[in-house]
């Protein structure tokens, strides 16, 4: 019982961190450059401002297309909840054994397995 609530709480904690991360993206507004002499200098010398060229994205964020608000949350959101029901409809049934043949509601396991969820969007 204590191994299954490590694996819990590890696959918890993992999902809190890939949270955090598609919710934060990259960030950050300095570009590192290599120190003259081909080396890759490291630590906050490494800082640089960008010159004339490698000017900063300063144009207004797309609209159009395929723009969409919260894209990363989306995403985040979309990828727990198809998760969730690999976990409930074909990982858990798979474990227990519920696709073997002869196994008591067999047909309503696999059908359930293979439905599609409905869609929230209509087109």
């Amino acid at each position: 019982m204590a191994a299954r609530t490590v694996r819990s709480l590890t696959a918890l904690a993992a999902a809190a961190v890939l949270t955090m991360a598609l919710l934060v993206g990259c960030g950050g507004g300095t570009t590192t450059a290599p120190a003259s002499g081909g080396a890759v200098a490291a630590g906050p010398a490494a800082l640089v401002t960008p010159t004339a060229t490698e000017s900063e994205y300063n144009s207004p964020c797309p609209t159009g297309g395929n723009a969409k608000k919260f894209a990363k949350t989306r995403f985040a959101l979309h990828a727990g909840l198809a998760l969730g029901a690999f976990h409930r409809y074909i990982y858990k049934p798979l474990r227990s054994g519920g696709f073997r043949a002869g196994a008591e509601k067999r047909k309503r396991t696999i059908a359930k397995a293979r439905s599609p969820a409905p869609s929230p969007c209509t087109s």
